[in-house]
């Protein structure tokens, strides 16, 4: 799997799994997407920018997060 699958993943799970008002962490929301998509990562500074990334748009304006997924290519 590439990491751009990766985001791809973690990206539609946010838009489609997590509460745009969450109050989970996003080692919570982390750990959620590991279980629900079998993607045990072992490279932790890749883990790192997945985490930064979970952080910015945890709470992002879902239209625009599905926007810009449409632009990334991940719809």
């Amino acid at each position: 799997m590439t990491k751009y699958d990766l985001y791809k993943s973690i990206t539609l799970f946010l838009l489609y799994q997590v509460p745009e008002n969450t109050s989970a962490s996003d080692v919570e929301i982390y750990k959620v997407w590991r279980n629900m998509s079998g993607n045990f990562l072992v490279d932790d500074t890749f883990v790192a920018s997945l985490l930064e990334y979970v952080h910015a748009k945890k709470h992002e304006d879902r239209n625009v997060m599905k926007a810009l997924a449409q632009i990334d290519g991940f719809i």
